[in-house]
C-alpha cells in the first residue's frame, strides 16, 4: 500500500475512482453527479455534488466486518459508509 500520508499521490490517483463513480455509479442509482467545480482551482476541494448538495467521496475496499453482529447481515457484502462533509441522503446509505 502506498504511503497513507503522502496526500498528493492520494488526491491524483482517485480522481479516476471519482470520475468513474459521477459516470458510472451515480446514473444507475437514479442520482445526478458532478465533479465539484472548485476542484479546478483547489485539489483538496469537496469531491462531488450529488443533487445540488456538496459530498466528499470515500472508499472502502475491505468488508465492515461487525455488520452480521451489529446489522445482521453477511460482511462479504457490506462495507461501511463515512461521510465528513454535507452528502445528499440519497447518496449516502450508512451502515452506522
Amino acid at each position: 500500500m502506498h504511503d497513507t500520508e503522502d496526500k498528493q499521490w492520494w488526491v491524483i490517483e482517485w480522481a479516476k475512482k471519482e470520475q468513474l463513480f459521477v459516470t458510472q455509479v451515480c446514473p444507475k442509482l437514479g442520482l445526478i453527479a458532478t465533479i465539484n467545480s472548485a476542484k479546478q482551482q483547489n485539489r483538496y476541494a469537496p469531491d462531488i455534488v450529488v443533487d445540488g448538495q456538496v459530498a466528499d467521496l470515500k472508499c472502502q475496499q475491505t468488508p465492515f466486518f461487525k455488520a452480521r453482529v451489529l446489522y445482521n447481515l453477511d460482511p462479504q457484502y457490506v462495507v461501511r459508509s463515512i461521510a465528513r462533509t454535507t452528502c445528499a441522503t440519497s447518496a449516502c446509505i450508512h451502515a452506522s
